[in-house]
């Protein structure tokens, strides 16, 4: 269940690349796909995404490392977030709820099979002491046939060369 869907208006040039065939849809995300239009695939994409940030921050609120793994494309995003652990949980206030947490794809920026990199906005208020939602870069990796896992989480005015780098250059796999 999506809390919010955003309304997104893609750059023409960015066009192309969201609209994957069916094949592609479902390899990459594991989920049913009926079609293969540009909003499906922003709806299928905001839904694994949203999930995999609430399975983040579960596993950094019930200090569970293990679970990180399944989260995890790349080893020093795995290494940062048992260091939150460690540190306490990074200031969660309560253990996350996928359905009081809103989340939303604001920008498509790269639809690969390979990597997907989006623009979103997230709202926590629920389980930190925020005012406000949070805007960021999140960079998904994909190996053939496995599950999208976090490749990078970079700041909203991170720059185009440092997403793609995530994508095309970042040592992938983590070994806890």
């Amino acid at each position: 269940m999506v809390a919010a869907l955003a309304i997104v208006s893609l750059a023409p040039a960015a066009c192309d690349s969201v609209v994957p065939s069916p094949a592609t849809t479902e390899a990459l995300l594991e989920l049913p796909t009926t079609t293969a239009d540009a909003p499906s695939r922003l709806e299928e994409l905001e839904t694994r995404l949203k999930q995999l940030n609430v399975d983040l921050l579960i596993a950094i609120f019930d200090e569970d490392p293990a679970a990180l793994t399944a989260i995890h494309g790349s080893q020093s995003f795995y290494d940062e977030d048992v260091a939150t652990i460690a540190s306490r949980r990074m200031g969660l206030t309560a253990r996350p709820d996928i359905d009081v947490i809103t989340y939303e794809i604001v920008e498509l920026l790269v639809d690969r099979a390979d990597c997907v990199v989006a623009l979103t906005r997230i709202d926590l208020t629920s389980v930190f002491n925020l005012e406000e939602t949070e805007e960021q870069v999140e960079v998904m990796w994909q190996e053939p046939g496995g599950p999208l896992l976090l490749g990078a989480i970079l700041p909203a005015d991170a720059v185009e060369s440092a997403w793609l780098t995530q994508c095309d250059e970042s040592p992938r796999g983590v070994e806890p």
